[in-house]
């Protein structure tokens, strides 16, 4: 074992008319009506998680990613 610590990632995507903050980590999705309600949250989990976040657009697509993982 190489001690390291698994990857958690929260990812933010659209379903249907709401937006779902998904983790890796925890196995897991909430779902808010609003993008920026989902990025409030999936920003200060990650900050607090030491996570990635990862932004995904309509089409799927990371459109953006920030990083609040400790090295």
């Amino acid at each position: 074992m190489n001690g390291s610590m698994p990857r958690k990632d929260i990812h933010i995507v659209p379903e249907g008319n709401d937006w779902l903050v998904e983790s890796t980590s925890y196995g897991s999705e909430l779902s808010f009506d609003t993008q920026a309600e989902a990025l409030d949250y999936g920003r200060r989990v990650a900050k607090e998680e030491h996570a990635d976040l990862f932004i995904h657009g309509h089409d799927g697509e990371i459109r953006a990613a920030d990083s609040y993982a400790e090295d």
